[in-house]
């Protein structure tokens, strides 16, 4: 079982977009995904068409007590959700003990999925902490401009190298997703060639371009591909999905 953390330390990097059509791509594949939103606004779990009212079992729950698979919803998608509502806001005050940082690792020990994707809030709480403890790979998002790709570096550099030493030693910093590329613009041509050469092989070739259908499906909580499946942001995302797969061994079942 693979298991993902997208994270990144800047708002605005289409980050959960990606961590969505990532997995609803990989479903379209045959394989097993959980997607585990650990973002208090639930942006990933209104994408997948879910509510993060009260009354429904969420990742809150899951933390309280609540048996994992008792949480765990199946989306229109076909992704499987562990979803966010607004009471993880305070997680900070519920999350306690000498080990608050290894819930989400002990809760999604026992789980048979080919892979679990966690979608992070844009800052480094607790919460971003548990699934930098729980995931075995890190991608970053990031645009293509100078304060986004100094976020990278500052994370890789402060965060990442401080988790793997004294929290998940086989955490593993390899991919930087390159999003709202813009072909138009020389300054993300030239930032795109800065990434690649500061990150190398950890950058995915593929870029994700600006494109409205991505926007348009979020809205209407559906992935790109079945929004609009000849958009340049299905092809992308379908290119990144299968860069993803290959570097992490996820063979499709279709």
């Amino acid at each position: 079982m693979k298991r993902i953390c997208f994270l990144s330390l800047k708002g605005g990097t289409g980050k959960t977009t990606t961590v969505f059509n990532v997995a609803a791509n990989m479903v379209k594949k045959g394989l097993r995904v959980l997607a585990v939103d650990l973002d208090p606004q639930g942006y990933l779990t209104c994408s997948l068409g879910e509510s993060t009212s009260e009354g429904r079992k969420n990742v809150h729950d899951v933390i309280k007590g609540t048996p994992i698979r008792q949480a765990i919803r199946e989306t229109e998608s076909g992704v499987h959700l562990l979803a966010a509502d607004l009471e993880l806001t305070t997680a900070d005050l519920f999350l306690e003990g000498d080990h608050r940082e290894l819930y989400i690792k002990k809760a999604i020990k026992d789980l048979d999925y080919d892979v679990i994707v966690f979608d992070c809030c844009p800052f480094l709480g607790i919460l971003s902490l548990n699934a930098l403890v729980a995931a075995d790979e890190l991608v970053i998002p990031t645009e293509p401009e100078f304060l986004a790709m100094r976020g990278v570096r500052q994370l890789y550099l402060k965060v990442v190298q401080l988790v793997q030493k004294d929290l998940n030693p086989e955490l593993k910093f390899s991919g930087v997703v390159i999003t709202r590329f813009d072909t138009r613009k020389k300054i993300h041509h030239e930032t795109a060639f800065k990434i690649a050469r500061m990150f190398g092989e950890k950058v995915f070739d593929t870029k994700i371009r600006t494109n409205v259908a991505l926007a348009q499906a979020s809205a209407i909580a559906k992935s790109v591909f079945d929004h609009a499946p000849s958009s340049n942001g299905a092809f992308d995302y379908n290119a990144l999905s299968e860069e993803i797969m290959q570097r992490y061994e996820l063979e499709a079942k279709e």
